[in-house]
C-alpha cells in the first residue's frame, strides 16, 4: 500500500498551498485504525477528562455529559498512554513535516464523536478558537476511525479560504455557554466534502474554513486529530477573537472547582 509518506510530494505540497487542504488516499494501517477505534471508544464511554474540562461538548454546554452532542476528549493521551504507541503519530508527523519542514513543533492532539443522528459540525476557523497575539502556521491532520462519506460525517473545507485571515465567529446557536463557535455567514460558503477509507488522512491550515458532515446513520463516527506548527511568533496587530470573550464554559468553571487548568491546545505569549 502507498502510504502518506509517498504521496506528499511536491504536487501535494503546491495543492496545500493553493488550497489550505490536502487528501491522503493511505496515509496509516488499517489495523492500527482499528487498535486506536477500541481505544478512543472506551474513552469515550469513560468520559475521561471530563473533571479537568477535557471532556468536552462541541456543539453543548456541558450540562449533559452523557448525552453530549459532539462529544471531544482534548489529549486523549493523557487517558490512555498507550496512544503515543504505534504508527498513527509518526505517520502525523511525517506528514506534518513534509509539508512544513524539519522546524516541526508538536502542538497537541483531541478525537470527536459523532454519535448516531449527530448533526453536522459548524464551519469554522482553528485560529479562531486561539491566542489573539500569536501568528500561527499550524496545521492538523484529520485521521477517521472509519470509512467516512456524506452518509456519516465527511470532513469539508472552503477551498482557498486559509488566505482570508482570521473571520468573525459568533457562539453556536449565539450561546456563549455553549464551546462550539460558528463562522458569521456560513451559509455563504461552499465547502468541499472530502470521502475517506479507513486509513486515510486530510489535512488542513489552522486558518482554512472547514466542518463536518450531519451523520445520518446508527452508528457513532470517530477522528483523530493531531497538530503541528512552525514556533509561533508575536502577531504583529493584536486580533479581537471578541467571540471568545464572551464565552461562559461550565466546562472552565469545573475545572477551577477541582483546581485544574484547562488545556492550551496550542502555544500562547
Amino acid at each position: 500500500m502507498k502510504h502518506a509518506i509517498d504521496i506528499v510530494d511536491d504536487a501535494g505540497r503546491r495543492q496545500y498551498a493553493a488550497a489550505g487542504f490536502l487528501r491522503l488516499e493511505n496515509a496509516v494501517p488499517r489495523h492500527e485504525i482499528e487498535r486506536v477505534r477500541a481505544i478512543v471508544e472506551r474513552l469515550f464511554a469513560l468520559r475521561a477528562g471530563q473533571a479537568h474540562g477535557d471532556f468536552l461538548d462541541l456543539a453543548g454546554d456541558d450540562s449533559d455529559a452523557e448525552h453530549a452532542v459532539l462529544p471531544q476528549i482534548l489529549m486523549p493521551v493523557k487517558y490512555a498512554p498507550e496512544l503515543a504507541e504505534g504508527a498513527l503519530r509518526p505517520c502525523a508527523e511525517r506528514i506534518a513535516r513534509a509539508l512544513l519542514g524539519e522546524n516541526l513543533q508538536y502542538e497537541g492532539e483531541h478525537v470527536i464523536a459523532k454519535p448516531p443522528h449527530g448533526p453536522a459540525t459548524p464551519l469554522h476557523q482553528d485560529e479562531a478558537f486561539w491566542s489573539e497575539t500569536v501568528d500561527y502556521t499550524s496545521l492538523s491532520i484529520w485521521f477517521p476511525l472509519h470509512p467516512v462519506s456524506a452518509r456519516n460525517g465527511s470532513i469539508c473545507f472552503v477551498p482557498g479560504s486559509h488566505t482570508r485571515g482570521v473571520l468573525p465567529h459568533h457562539s453556536v446557536d449565539n450561546d456563549v455557554t455553549k464551546n462550539g463557535i460558528e463562522i458569521d455567514g456560513a451559509e455563504t460558503f461552499a465547502p468541499a466534502a472530502m470521502e475517506l477509507p479507513a486509513g486515510g488522512a486530510t489535512v488542513h491550515h489552522c486558518r482554512t474554513i472547514h466542518g463536518a458532515l450531519a451523520n445520518g446513520t446508527g452508528e457513532t463516527r470517530y477522528a483523530y486529530i493531531f497538530g503541528f506548527g512552525l514556533p509561533a511568533v508575536h502577531a504583529a496587530h493584536r486580533r479581537n477573537h471578541y467571540w471568545l470573550h464572551e464565552k461562559r464554559l461550565l466546562r472552565a468553571e469545573r475545572a477551577r472547582s477541582e483546581q485544574f487548568e484547562l488545556t492550551k491546545m496550542r502555544p500562547e505569549f
